[in-house]
C-alpha cells in the first residue's frame, strides 16, 4: 500500500478530495448568502451542492448578538 502512495506522491496525484466549488463559484455563493438574496438551501440547489456544504462555506458570525447564540459547552 505504501508503494502505491509513494507512486502517487511522485505523479503529484495524491491531493484528497477536489472542492465541490471552483474558488469563483465559492466566492459567489458566500456573496449570495452574505447579502441575503438566497437563503441555504435555495443555494444549495442553485449551485447543486448539500445544504451541510453550504453551511460549511458559511464564514462565522462576527456580530456580537450572533456570537452570544453559539454553544460553547457541553449540552445538558
Amino acid at each position: 500500500m505504501r508503494e502505491g502512495l509513494a507512486v502517487a506522491r511522485v505523479g503529484g496525484k495524491l491531493h484528497g478530495r477536489k472542492p465541490k466549488l471552483s474558488p469563483t463559484r465559492e466566492a459567489l455563493l458566500v456573496d449570495l448568502h452574505r447579502t441575503g438574496q438566497k437563503r441555504p438551501p435555495d443555494l444549495a440547489e442553485l449551485f447543486g451542492i448539500g445544504r451541510s456544504t453550504v453551511y460549511a462555506l458559511e464564514p462565522p458570525a462576527t456580530d456580537a448578538a450572533a456570537v452570544g447564540r453559539r454553544r460553547t459547552g457541553p449540552v445538558k
